[in-house]
């Protein structure tokens, strides 16, 4: 994904890096194909644990961590070829979606814990329990979950009590709804929302923009847009 590279072209130019296949233990350079069947064949679940024990080595004791979601174009049309595509209707059936990425990470190292894909059309409070379960799986000591508004509700603070204990901190503000032109009204049903309405530190949660500048680095670093033709291969 970082060069931009398809199975054909990292086939091709695998011999311009000798220090890859001599961590690979051979010399003979793979087929594009076995390249292609190794991916496909490649468990999801590896991959996590994969990204599991790379965090392991830069988290330490006591881990705060941010949970946010972002989305990678599964196309790289142009925004002008799109905008023609909608002046004649058939922009659904010649772009594809994009993927959503939910991603669980360290606030001080800025590692990424765990990541969860899914399909775009699904509410971010809808993959809080999955990452969340993926994150538990790691066995870092996390203490502490940020979230935004839009993980807001009963059962994102019930399931994070439920996988990581009854003493985990969550930090996730109540949303705020607009009923008139003057008047704002916080809905606050539920008893641990209504805890956290009381027990809310802005200061603790103030870190939780810190898995935005997380977003930021891996969309700049490996660019906003996957190659992977269906959600197992994103």
């Amino acid at each position: 994904e970082w060069l931009a590279f398809t199975y054909e072209k990292l086939s091709a130019q695998l011999s311009s890096f000798p220090e890859i296949l001599r961590l690979g233990n051979t010399d003979k350079i793979p087929h594009r194909d076995t390249f292609r069947k190794f991916s496909k064949r490649t468990p999801k679940e590896t991959i996590d644990k994969v990204i599991g024990e790379a965090a392991r080595l830069l988290c330490g004791p006591d881990v705060v961590v941010a949970v946010d979601a972002t989305g990678f174009s599964e196309s790289n049309a142009s925004r002008h070829y799109v905008k023609r595509l909608k002046q004649f209707g058939t922009e659904d059936s010649v772009v594809r979606d994009y993927a959503k990425a939910t991603l669980v990470g360290d606030v001080k190292s800025k590692a990424i814990i765990a990541c969860d894909v899914s399909p775009s059309r699904v509410h971010d409070s809808k993959r809080f329990e999955p990452v969340l379960r993926l994150a538990k799986n790691t066995k870092i000591g996390i203490t502490r979950i940020l979230a935004d508004k839009g993980y807001d509700s009963e059962f994102s603070h019930k399931i994070a009590r439920e996988i990581f204990g009854p003493e985990i901190d969550t930090q996730i503000p109540l949303r705020v709804f607009e009923t008139t032109q003057r008047q704002r009204t916080i809905y606050n049903r539920g008893n641990l929302r209504r805890n956290m309405k009381r027990r809310f530190d802005k200061a603790k949660y103030n870190f939780r923009s810190i898995i935005e500048t997380i977003n930021s680095m891996l969309k700049r670093k490996m660019g906003d847009m996957v190659r992977g033709r269906n959600i197992k291969s994103v």
